[in-house]
């Protein structure tokens, strides 16, 4: 009796699936009759100002249900363009005469059979259409739609006003200031001398703009989304995420020159760099440290090879500190040329110097610190440190290299050349 009631009841289950969908629009149409040339995704293009659940993008009869109560103009989008596939069918099957007369004879089969071939059933089901080349009003829909998602608009990234993050337009909306909810959210708990608030809000100013006299920018739809729910944006620049502009004088700074100004190491640096070409047997002059790559780890640090080298007082720590928080690896041929590390690992003096002086200005950690002009002599006016030429190490291990980055480096089939720079990070948390 068990397995007669399960038949049964998967037998009206499917029958029940098959029902037509009673819902409809606003003026009482159905909507399934109406959209029956339209495939899920198809409706889903059609109103990109709409954003579908992810469950109504699986179940026909849910986003079915959700278009009946859209708003007006945009059932008024779905309708129209429902009707323009219905045309575009009648004319593929000779529904339409060179006089542009209707010939109406095979509607019911355009009102069904082209439903069913255009639903989102799989259509190698169909042996009739097994194989068949696709028409010219399919092909030039795809061309369309690849356009139109690959096109400038399309990839054009927008800056969240809110968290002054990079999104693709499709993860933003675009928003006036006024409009924003919960603006008290966005509000900081704690003030910097260089905040510039927009009514009462830190947001980034740089990418608002004014349209018809009102202050508008994009939103991203994670900060939306927790305004809405009366949660401050985890990411938002009112959450601790503020840094303020960086500085000419700290923004040109190489990972050597970021070290010398520094007053704590929390990381040491091991860079790898290899020939891009796999088994390549020289160095390409050509495009040198093309690329960053690589993944993070942890170590223990010796905390003597820093504490005997730092002064807490003088400015900059000497030049024997970057042979212990940067190290250096060449994977192939020996004959390494030091051009190949001038871009990466070059320091300048000036620049180092005009850092220091912009830290000792604004930076309440440097107040008390003192520049060493004998320090400062022992770099070099432009060029790689010796400290980090003497520590370089050597290994023709090629096919050790790739077993190492299999697990955090895309395998790159280019063959320019061109060399890849990986590094991993080892933490260690000194103070001077």
């Amino acid at each position: 009796m068990a397995i007669v009631a399960a038949v049964v009841f998967t037998v009206l289950l499917f029958f029940y699936k098959r029902m037509p969908i009673e819902v409809q629009f606003a003026d009482g149409s159905p909507v399934d009759s109406e959209l029956r040339t339209m495939t899920m995704s198809m409706i889903v293009s059609a109103v990109p100002e709409f954003k579908f659940s992810r469950r109504e993008k699986r179940c026909r009869k849910e986003m079915l249900e959700r278009v009946a109560i859209l708003p007006e103009e945009l059932q008024g989008k779905l309708r129209t363009v429902a009707r323009m596939k219905q045309m575009e069918a009648l004319n593929e099957f000779g529904k339409v005469d060179n006089d542009g007369d209707h010939v109406m004879e095979m509607a019911n089969d355009v009102g069904s059979g082209v439903a069913d071939r255009s639903s989102d059933e799989d259509i190698l089901d169909d042996e009739e259409n097994f194989l068949k080349a696709a028409s010219r009003s399919v092909v030039d829909q795809c061309m369309s739609e690849f356009i139109d998602a690959t096109g400038n608009d399309a990839v054009r990234q927008h800056v969240c006003m809110v968290c002054a993050r990079e999104m693709w337009g499709k993860e933003v909306e675009r928003c006036a200031v006024d409009d924003i909810s919960n603006k008290h959210l966005l509000s900081p708990n704690e003030f910097h001398p260089a905040h510039v608030l927009t009514s009462g809000m830190l947001l980034e100013r740089a990418v608002m703009g004014r349209e018809e006299g009102r202050l508008l920018g994009d939103v991203c739809h994670d900060c939306s989304r927790a305004l809405g729910a009366n949660r401050t944006p985890a990411l938002s620049l009112a959450n601790g995420m503020w840094i303020g502009d960086v500085p000419p004088q700290l923004a040109i700074l190489t990972l050597p020159e970021r070290m010398l100004v520094a007053k704590y190491f929390p990381a040491a640096y091991i860079i790898k760099l290899s020939p891009k070409q796999k088994g390549a047997s020289h160095w390409s002059s050509s495009g040198m440290n093309s690329g960053v790559r690589g993944n993070v780890a942890t170590y223990k640090f010796n905390l003597e090879d820093i504490a005997d080298i730092v002064d807490p007082k003088i400015m900059p720590p000497s030049a024997k500190i970057l042979a212990s928080v940067i190290g250096v690896i060449i994977i192939g041929p020996k004959n390494m040329p030091e051009r190949t590390m001038l871009g990466y690992f070059r320091v300048r003096r000036d620049c180092v110097r005009e850092a220091l002086w912009w830290l000792f200005d604004h930076n309440s950690l440097y107040a008390d610190n003192e520049i060493s002009d004998q320090r400062l002599a022992e770099l070099p006016e432009n060029g790689v440190p010796r400290e980090i030429l003497e520590s370089t190490r050597y290994s023709d291990d090629i096919k050790q290299l790739e077993r190492s980055r299999a697990g955090y480096v895309n395998e790159d089939d280019d063959v320019s050349g061109d060399l890849d720079v990986n590094y991993c990070v080892a933490g260690m948390f000194v103070g001077h």
